[in-house]
């Protein structure tokens, strides 16, 4: 009687770690990516997916020698401008994952917009701002929330080393961002875009795109 219990307890385990080890090879199954896209930057060239209307588009190197998305023909990254990543080749629907570096380089004063649009139908405005609390205590940004103070969420300030001409603020400061964002693909590909809007002159505010990923999965 004790070895048919001991028989059966033993049945019982060997049962159970089968059925933890198929859910886990169905969660892993499931959180495959069914299509992925990245860029760092790191080659010379641009990669094809990227285009804009308002410039040329190239990799910039930083002060710091970070390579990064910017304007051709010089190193401060984009102006007033609009970038899109168009992805082909990709599942009818699904949802997709996308990621970035975001760098906000010098006089950014929380009153110009950063816009991401996904797919024409998702979108997301924020501003951000470099001032110096010590300077000017009133100015906010409305990244994440309206009425942040300058830098909030930041992963990195002055981490670019550009040179400033208004000392109130800081150099550079760094944002990662990620959006969810639902599609129904039309003729298998799916457009991301990036702009910014009211910056003064390219050399006392810009902005640039770096670690860029798109990953897409099934939709729930």
């Amino acid at each position: 009687m004790t070895m048919l219990k001991s028989g059966a307890m033993i049945g019982c385990f060997i049962s159970l770690w089968l059925a933890v080890c198929v859910c886990a090879a169905d969660a892993n199954a499931q959180a495959a990516p069914l299509f992925s896209f990245s860029d760092d930057f790191s080659a010379a060239a641009l990669k094809p997916e990227w285009s804009s209307t308002t410039t040329s588009l190239a990799v910039n190197v930083a002060p710091s020698g970070q390579r990064f998305l910017g304007r051709a023909g010089g190193n401060d990254g984009l102006f007033n401008d609009t970038v899109k990543l168009t992805l082909t080749g990709i599942p009818a629907t699904g949802v997709a994952i996308v990621e970035f570096n975001l760098f906000i380089i010098r006089s950014m004063d929380g009153h110009e917009p950063f816009e991401f649009i996904g797919n024409g139908r998702f979108r997301a405005v924020s501003t951000f701002s470099n001032i110096k609390n010590s300077f000017v205590t009133e100015v906010s940004q409305s990244y994440p929330w309206p009425g942040s103070p300058p830098l909030t969420g930041a992963q990195g300030v002055e981490t670019l080393h550009y040179s400033v001409l208004n000392l109130s603020h800081y150099s550079d400061s760094t944002y990662h961002l990620r959006f969810q964002v639902p599609y129904a693909a039309q003729a298998n590909s799916i457009t991301f875009q990036f702009s910014m809007s009211g910056l003064q002159d390219i050399t006392d505010e810009s902005w640039g795109l770096d670690i860029v990923s798109v990953v897409i999965r099934k939709s729930d």
